[in-house]
C-alpha cells in the first residue's frame, strides 16, 4: 500500500515539474527577452548581456553590456599584460522576426528530456569534410579510410554522439541565458552551462531539455556567428573521441600487421586483443585477456611487436606465472570473477609483472609496502565500471593490501569494513585482509 501511494506521489511531483518548466506564454505576454553570453578560463573571462525588447510594433536586439578580463601573453609590459573592459553601451544588433520569437516558446513549451542526436541535423559528408581537411591531412588514405568508418553511417554517428554527451571537465566554464521576462514581473529562466559540442541540454526552470531550437533562438538574436553553441567545434570533438574510442586502436592493429605478421598471428592465438595504442615509434601499449584463462583477467602493459622473445615471455607470464597466481583463494579476485563486467588487471612489462610501489598521495602505504621485498609483491587493479578502481597488492605472507578505492565501494569488501563518508572520491588507505576476506589490520593504527 505505501509504495503504491509513493508512485502515485512520485508521478504527481514530475507531472508538476514538467508543468513548471514548460513555458506555455503568447509573444504579446513578453515584456522583453534578456540574454547573456559569458565564459571563464584559465587566465581570462568574458560576460555579454544583451536586451531584445518590442520598439514600434518590431523585436529590436541589443548589446547592453560588455565585459571581459583577458591576459596578454605577447606583451613585455607589466602594466599592459592585463586587458580589461566594462561598458554598459547600447549597441543595435538587429531586428528580430516574430517567428524567430514563436521558435523560443515553442522550443520551451514542450521539453525533449532525451537526446536525439537527428535533431541536430548534422550531414555526414559534410562533418567527414570537415575533419579530413582539418586533422587527417597527413595520415596515408587507408587509414583515413579507417577512421571515417566509425561515424559514416547516421547509426555509427549517432551512438558515438550519445558517448560524446557525457559532458567532461575542463577549465573552460561556457554559460548561456535566456531569460523571458513576462509584463505580469515573472521571469522564465532558460540556462546551460554545458560543455558539450552544442551545450546541451538547456535547462527551463531547471528542467532539462535537448532543444536545438533554442541554439538557433539565442545565436539569431544576440548575432554571434562562433559560439559553442554552433556545434562548429564538434569535427575537433569527433577526431579527438574517434581517435580515443577506435582509431588509435585500429591503426595499431594496423601496424602490427603491417610490421609483424606472423607475431601478431602468434599473439591472436594466445590472447584476445582487447586494446592496442601507440606508445612511441618501436613500441604499443597493450591490453589483453589471455585465452587459457578466465575472460575477467587482463594483462597491459607495452611491447615490441617485431620481437618474438619479447612476446613470448609476456604469454609464459599470462598462462604460467599469472595462472599459479590465480589458483590461490583470494576474496575479491572471487567477487570479481562473479560480478559481470568486472576486470582484474595485472601490469606485465617484458614477461615481469611490476613489483614497486610509489605515490604522492599514500605516503602510508608506500612507507609500509617498501619495507617489504619487492620481488614478492604482487600488485593488480580491480574495476568494475565508472569510478569503481581498487588498488591492491597481495603480500609475501599471502595476505591482501587494499590501498585505494573509490566514494565508499570495494568489490568483495565487506561493508562494516567501509567507513562511509559520503564524499565522492578516491580514498587512499592501507587495510589488511585475509584471503577470505576478514580484515586483519587498519592502516589508520599503523605507524
Amino acid at each position: 500500500m505505501r509504495l503504491h501511494f509513493f508512485l502515485i506521489y512520485l508521478f504527481i511531483v514530475i507531472i508538476n515539474n514538467m508543468a513548471l518548466a514548460q513555458v506555455n506564454v503568447s509573444i504579446n505576454d513578453i515584456a522583453k527577452i534578456h540574454l547573456v553570453d559569458g565564459a571563464g578560463y584559465l587566465y581570462s573571462s568574458y560576460r555579454n548581456d544583451y536586451d531584445l525588447v518590442p520598439q514600434n510594433g518590431q523585436w529590436k536586439s541589443y548589446q547592453v553590456h560588455e565585459r571581459y578580463w583577458r591576459t596578454n601573453f605577447k606583451t613585455r609590459d607589466p602594466k599592459k599584460i592585463s586587458e580589461t573592459r566594462d561598458s554598459s553601451e547600447n549597441r543595435f544588433i538587429k531586428t528580430i522576426p516574430p517567428d524567430s520569437i514563436s521558435l523560443l516558446l515553442k522550443s520551451t513549451s514542450i521539453l525533449k528530456p532525451k537526446f536525439h542526436p537527428a535533431d541536430l541535423k548534422i550531414s555526414i559528408p559534410e562533418l567527414t569534410k570537415q575533419v579530413d581537411t582539418a586533422y587527417l591531412k597527413h595520415v596515408d588514405a587507408k587509414r583515413v579510410k579507417i577512421f571515417n568508418s566509425f561515424f559514416d553511417t547516421p547509426a555509427k554517428l549517432y551512438r558515438l554522439l550519445d558517448t560524446m554527451q557525457q559532458d567532461s571537465w575542463t577549465d573552460y566554464y561556457p554559460y548561456s541565458v535566456i531569460e523571458i521576462v513576462k509584463k505580469q514581473g515573472d521571469t522564465i529562466k532558460v540556462i546551460t552551462t554545458e560543455q558539450t559540442s552544442h551545450m546541451l541540454p538547456w535547462k527551463v526552470n531547471n528542467i532539462p531539455t535537448y532543444e536545438p531550437g533554442i541554439n538557433h533562438f539565442f545565436l539569431n538574436a544576440t548575432g554571434i556567428i562562433h559560439h559553442q553553441l554552433t556545434g562548429e567545434y564538434l569535427p575537433g570533438r569527433i577526431y579527438s573521441d574517434v581517435s580515443y574510442l577506435y582509431a588509435n586502436d585500429a591503426f595499431e592493429r594496423l601496424k602490427w600487421q603491417e610490421l609483424a605478421p606472423e607475431n601478431t598471428k602468434y599473439v591472436q592465438q594466445h590472447f584476445n586483443i582487447l586494446k592496442a595504442d601507440r606508445y612511441n615509434a618501436d613500441s604499443s601499449t597493450y591490453t589483453f585477456n589471455p585465452k587459457k584463462l578466465n575472460k575477467h583477467v587482463i594483462i597491459y602493459g607495452v611491447l615490441h611487436i617485431t620481437k618474438k622473445d619479447e612476446l613470448i615471455k609476456i604469454t609464459r607470464f599470462a598462462e604460467d606465472t599469472l595462472a599459479t597466481f590465480l589458483k590461490n583463494r583470494a576474496f575479491m579476485i572471487d567477487s570479481c570473477m562473479a560480478k559481470p563486467g568486472c576486470t582484474i588487471r595485472f601490469f606485465c612489462h617484458d614477461g615481469q609483472a611490476y613489483h614497486a610501489y610509489y605515490s604522492w598521495n599514500n605516503q602510508k602505504a608506500e612507507n609500509y609496502l617498501k619495507k617489504l621485498n619487492s620481488k614478492q609483491l604482487w600488485p593488480f587493479i580491480i574495476e568494475t565500471g565508472y569510478r569503481t578502481d581498487n588498488n591492491w597488492f597481495k603480500l609475501p605472507n599471502g595476505n591482501f593490501a587494499l590501498t585505494t578505492y573509490i566514494d565508499d565501494y570495494a568489490v568483495g569488501v565487506s561493508s562494516k569494513y567501509i567507513k562511509k563518508d559520503g564524499v565522492k572520491a578516491g580514498k587512499f588507505v592501507l587495510m589488511i585482509f585475509s584471503p577470505d576476506g576478514k580484515l586483519l589490520e587498519d592502516g589508520s593504527g599503523m605507524k
